[in-house]
């Protein structure tokens, strides 16, 4: 799915036929994540080749249709988990505003703030 990329570094895996490539990206980015490609090489240069993914990497297929479900729920909760970050973001902004403008206000003198108390 990511376009630009030209590095001995990455592995372009092709699915085959019976997998969804939504499901198997989400399920190696998973394993990348967990650091599952890291106890397949040594030193600084992972020494990974075709046959070693092939060999040493379980990759769980259930159902083409539970694939296709369980990559929908993943895009879903990411889409929701964005929003939520998108909503506290224009928050922090607002609250940001807000601070901005008091400060402004009591320095100006249009607020007088010399009788509050300090907590």
């Amino acid at each position: 799915m990511e376009r630009g990329i030209i590095t001995s570094a990455y592995v372009t895996v092709t699915p085959t036929e019976g997998f969804n490539s939504t499901y198997c990206r989400y399920l190696l980015h998973a394993y990348d994540l967990m650091k599952v490609f890291y106890s397949m090489g040594e030193g600084i240069r992972q020494g990974l080749t075709y046959d070693d993914l092939g060999r040493t990497l379980l990759i769980p297929k259930p159902p083409i249709d539970e694939q296709r479900a369980i990559a929908s729920n993943i895009v879903k909760m990411e889409s929701a988990v964005d929003m939520a970050i998108d909503k506290q973001n224009a928050m922090i902004e607002k609250l940001e505003e807000y601070r901005k403008s008091i400060i402004y206000n009591a320095v100006t003198g249009k607020i007088d703030c010399r009788d509050q108390e300090e907590k």
